[in-house]
């Protein structure tokens, strides 16, 4: 298939057909809530098409509007449409209704696709067709021939769809592509940037939706729509592109921008480490943008993708190989094939006074020529023929018509890379959107108060921060509008994003003294310097305030609406009384991208999270300062009331299921802690390993796997079995531990075989060249899709019950770790999660019974750090606690929700325990990197502690009892993976502590060995100081360790013994190596390799 030579494919439809013939049991399409395979999105689509044909008259060129969320009823419409011959014009939700209804007799819609919550801001349209989730998709499984008599087959020339646009006037225009054009631009990608054979692609649909949904339909790949909801906030998108393995998104540089900005690298990485592309388009895209992202996940292709509506792709920039460091933007590559593109010259001209091509290097207007360039403007000659014109500078048959784009721009020199430089009509793109700065103008001009206007873009590009400002000048000085009244004026007539968020005054539009007495926009002041609008008509107090009344300010009416205020002010850049606590976030300036921003802050300043506090669905949804201020009441409590709130964490852990009860103590209620079998003391051959995905889990695992004729069956949040295990594989890689495990086995399996043949290592040679190894995980790692929080761990009754009788013991690691969140948001994982497990334990069939051990993994944070609990314990702050300390006092002093749920589950075990379920519990401190790879946990206190000391190139005055007390991970997850397997006897029924028994290192010991054996140069410095340092060099670092600052000062240090620990290790090969120079120099590279 060559995109250059295509005139024997055929239109998008029948590519679409085509390819549910070949893979009919492929999944076509998912949007989180309904998906469909080809053969299901053939038969709806068959059905449907043939009710356009039949009932509404459509055919070729015929206009079907979609009006619609994004959503797989989305997918579905504009599929129909194009098997109905018809082109589809998509509507977009921000229009306002009058808007949508100009469209829709512009271009003489005949037919809408909508749905209940949209119909009545398009009821003057002819006939709509209602898509309402699951009743339409039953509705249409009906089996009709299709196509019907009457259809007529359109041709490659024919419109595909119709994608509206207002124009500098304000009248909505139809830019009308062709199958022709958008064929061109899918087939070049797929030839250029094929689809992987061994598996399935998933292509993200969601910026710039109307133009990529269709495209993975018409090549096999799957269809993933983002929900709006979703697409703009960083955490929500990351974890979507995880949870369905996209592999393929296309994303504006302000939305990657914003996801670098607010989440952890580590995370970052995690989320998107199925990714394979990832293309850039509508805005500019920075060098150092490009940078960050590359560096960060290399194994993502970075593309930048200059396209236009008008003529679809025209060029695609690799980021990875051909960015040029100089430059501070990047370039847009060169043309895709069977695509040229001519800069002319904005002024002058040749003899015959015909257009001038400028030199390659020097700056013009660039023209666009090829089969990508669109049919023109639906019923608009004039303005067809202003932008879409001949091509005089070349007689080439595949290029007759050229399109001018309005773009500055120039082709380099040396490499033929095109590159854009602005625009040469007042075009301008906000955050991915198109805005034609005319279409603003012409729209203020209409306003009854104002005499003329002039509209400025204003801000960096590709930063997320550029907004539209307005200058205007009104019709009477003595009586001008607010900026209230005309932003509502400007609701009926423009799209939200191209509503101006700042309005300034002034008296008339300044002219530039020359011949032609053109506007001269360089003479209009800064909006910082320039007179405001005032905001509004009338500023009423709280005892006064009129929430109808849009042109009146309300006054903030306590603290908490005004400190919100005060973060809109300092994020919107707008002084404080010209908001109201009644103006919506969305329409003085906020958008998606400055959303996240203010949920951060917002949750900061009331000591929230997501979960107490603001997320993006609530702005979305309470979008005013008081409706923000009552979510905040309405949300529950912040971190500090977790012990306001009188739980009772006794009464929690006795609330044990009463069904829960091993098969020969239930018969009859025997409470013998050990009347048990034999048999669980045996060493297992099936273990079942939750918290496989976390960092202490992933090095159990591969401790796991590396003992012979052990089978590890593993726990994993995923959609399938499939899913689950690709999650493991990626956490073993993520940590360095899949490559050294893998070859462990390979040793051992050539050790088992015996010497291999010299036409042996040939076929393994070759064998190697196909297969990455992880075959040899097979035998013995089991993957299981499920979710701790769910009743039978998100499993059906009978999938609960074969894995019960599959399995010998269980090894349960997994937990939500979050020190912020409360108790109650943590139960169902950690508390009600370990019910499940012990419910596994206790599981057995009629004939086949027995006993599997819980060893459950908690943690050393079930011991509060306030001193209060120790009373005259504690010698110089420090307090030694054995191994076997009694739990109960501790209950008053714990103040964490997740230190509180891992108490409540170490006592659900003990009641567990009591009723004859043989039990161990092993507690956990800070995990430190492994001894063995380096490797760290980034998000560990003290590995933030140094981490922070390197970066800011000081450290802190601390408390002389401050010390690192640092367990090598490699060595705690082979004391769990011993003991359970080898000397599962030594461990039942005992409480230790997974330490270190080394003692803790003081912090300035650390500080003299980074100095003086590693290179550094770390100054003492105050705490404040400290932080005012982390916070300067690393902005992330120095909010991780805001949760963590309190161990600093007025708490106890807690020395954890470890001799049972050690007692049980003894004849095994397990050793902790101490924590010392050697070992830190594992973990953190020495000042000269930093």
């Amino acid at each position: 298939m060559d995109a250059r030579n295509f005139d024997d494919i055929q239109c998008l439809q029948q590519l679409v057909n085509d390819q549910a013939l070949r893979t009919p049991d492929a999944l076509a399409v998912v949007d989180g809530t309904v998906k469909l395979t080809y053969k299901e999105l053939k038969d709806i689509t068959d059905n449907l098409a043939i009710q356009l044909i039949e009932e509404y008259g459509v055919k070729p060129d015929a206009v079907v509007g979609i009006l619609l969320p994004r959503s797989v009823q989305y997918v579905i419409a504009y599929v129909a449409v194009l098997k109905a011959g018809g082109a589809y014009m998509p509507l977009e939700l921000v229009y306002p209704k009058n808007l949508l209804e100009r469209a829709i007799s512009e271009t003489e819609t005949k037919v809408v696709f909508t749905n209940a919550q949209y119909a009545n801001r398009v009821a003057t349209s002819p006939h709509l067709v209602m898509l309402d989730e699951a009743p339409f998709i039953q509705h249409y499984e009906t089996s009709l021939e299709y196509p019907p008599p009457s259809y007529q087959e359109p041709s490659l020339d024919h419109l595909a769809f119709c994608v509206m646009s207002s124009g500098t006037t304000g009248t909505p225009k139809g830019i009308c592509q062709t199958h022709r054009a958008a064929i061109h631009s899918y087939v070049d990608r797929f030839v250029r940037f094929p689809y992987t054979t061994h598996e399935q692609d998933r292509i993200g649909a969601g910026v710039f939706f109307v133009w990529e949904l269709v495209r993975p339909l018409c090549f096999g790949a799957t269809c993933v729509v983002i929900p709006d909801h979703v697409l703009f906030d960083p955490p929500a998108v990351t974890q979507f592109i995880q949870d369905y393995d996209i592999t393929r998104i296309l994303f504006t540089p302000s939305l990657l921008q914003l996801i670098l900005d607010t989440l952890p690298a580590a995370d970052i990485q995690q989320r998107l480490a199925k990714l394979r592309y990832l293309w850039l388009c509508g805005e500019v895209v920075s060098r150092d943008l490009a940078v960050s992202f590359t560096s960060l996940l290399p194994h993502v292709e970075l593309m930048n993708l200059y396209s236009i509506s008008e003529c679809h792709d025209v060029s695609i920039g690799d980021l990875k190989r051909e960015l040029d460091p100089s430059r501070k933007y990047a370039t847009c590559g060169k043309a895709i094939p069977g695509v040229k593109f001519y800069v002319v010259d904005l002024e002058a001209t040749d003899e015959h006074g015909r257009m001038k091509l400028v030199p390659d290097g020097e700056t013009g207007e660039v023209y666009v020529g090829g089969p990508v360039v669109g049919r023109g403007y639906l019923n608009m000659p004039e303005k067809t023929a202003e932008r879409f014109v001949d091509n005089i500078f070349e007689d080439d048959p595949t290029c007759p018509r050229l399109y001018r784009t309005g773009d500055l721009g120039r082709v380099l020199v040396e490499s033929q890379h095109l590159e854009i430089l602005g625009r040469c009509d007042f075009m301008v793109k906000i955050r991915g959107y198109s805005v034609v700065l005319g279409a603003v103008e012409t729209a203020l001009a209409k306003h009854p108060k104002l005499l003329s206007a002039v509209v400025l873009a204003v801000g960096e590009e590709g930063s997320g921060d550029k907004k539209l400002v307005a200058y205007v000048v009104p019709a009477v000085w003595k009586d001008p509008p607010s900026a209230s009244s005309v932003r509502q004026f400007l609701k009926d007539h423009l799209p939200t994003y191209a509503i101006p968020s700042t309005f300034c005054v002034i008296d008339a539009l300044p002219v530039a003294a020359t011949a032609a007495g053109k506007l001269d926009r360089k003479k209009l002041p800064s909006p910082e310097t320039a007179t405001r609008l005032r905001a509004f008509s009338e500023d009423l107090s709280a005892e006064n305030s009129d929430p109808n009344n849009n042109n009146a300010r309300l006054a903030p009416q306590n603290d908490n609406e005004r400190a919100i205020l005060n973060i809109w002010s300092h994020l919107l850049n707008l002084p404080a009384e010209e908001l109201s606590t009644a103006d919506s976030f969305f329409e003085v300036g906020g958008h998606s991208l400055l959303a996240t921003k203010l949920v951060n802050l917002v949750n900061e300043k009331f000591g929230r999270t997501t979960e107490t506090g603001l997320s993006i669905m609530s702005v979305v949804e309470a979008p005013t300062v008081r409706e923000m201020s009552e979510a905040l009441l309405k949300q529950g409590t912040n971190k500090s009331d977790n012990n306001k709130i009188k739980i009772d964490l006794q009464a929690e852990a006795l609330s044990l299921d009463p069904s829960i009860f091993p098969f020969p103590t239930r018969k009859g209620n025997t409470m013998s802690r050990f009347r048990i079998e034999s048999s669980a003391l045996l060493s297992p051959r099936v273990v079942f390993l939750t918290g496989a995905t976390g960092y202490l889990g992933a090095h159990i695992l591969a401790q796991l796997l590396l003992l012979p004729g052990v089978t590890t069956i593993c726990l994993a949040r995923a959609k399938d079995d499939i899913a689950a295990k690709d999650r493991l594989l990626q956490t073993l890689n993520k940590y360095q531990l899949l490559e050294p495990t893998i070859k462990a086995l390979e040793k051992r399996a050539r050790e088992e075989n015996g010497p291999t043949s010299h036409s042996d290592e040939k076929v393994d040679e070759a064998r190697a060249e196909i297969d990455d190894g992880t075959h040899l995980l097979d035998p013995s790692l089991i993957a299981i899709a499920g979710d701790l929080s769910k009743p039978l761990l998100g499993m059906d009754a009978m999938q609960f019950k074969a894995l019960a009788l599959e399995i010998d013991s269980i090894i349960h690691c997994g937990a939500e770790v979050n020190l912020i969140k409360p108790y109650q948001s943590l139960k169902e994982s950690n508390v009600l999660g370990t019910q499940e497990i012990l419910r596994l334990a206790t599981t057995n069939g009629l004939i086949k019974t027995k006993v599997k051990p819980v060893h459950y993994i908690s943690t050393n944070g079930v011991f509060p750090v306030d001193a209060a609990a120790y009373g005259n314990k504690a010698v110089d702050k420090v307090v030694h606690l054995k191994e076997d300390v009694d739990l109960d006092a501790f209950t008053p002093f714990l103040s964490e929700g997740y230190a509180m749920t891992k108490w409540v589950a170490e006592r659900m075990c003990s009641v567990a325990e009591s009723r004859g379920l043989p039990i161990s519990i092993l507690r956990p401190g800070n995990m430190a990197g492994s001894s063995q790879t380096g490797v760290s946990n980034p998000d560990d206190l003290n590995y933030l502690l140094i981490k922070g000391m390197l970066e800011a190139g000081c450290a802190p005055i601390v408390d002389t009892n401050y010390a690192l007390d640092l367990t090598p991970v490699d060595f705690a997850a082979s004391a769990v993976a011993q003991l359970v397997v080898q000397k599962p006897q030594a461990v039942i029924g005992q409480r230790l502590h997974l330490q270190s028994p080394h003692k803790p290192v003081a912090l300035k010991d650390v500080v003299q060995w980074l100095n003086e054996d590693m290179g550094y140069s770390l100054e003492p410095v105050t705490r404040e100081e400290w932080m005012n340092r982390i916070a300067q060099s690393n902005e992330q670092l120095a909010i991780g360790w805001v949760s963590f600052e309190k161990y600093f000062e007025a708490y106890t240090w807690l020395e954890m013994d470890s001799e049972n620990l050690q007692l049980a290790l003894e004849d095994t090969l397990v050793d902790c190596p101490p924590f010392d120079k050697n070992l830190l120099e594992k973990w953190f590279p020495k000042a000269a390799s930093n």
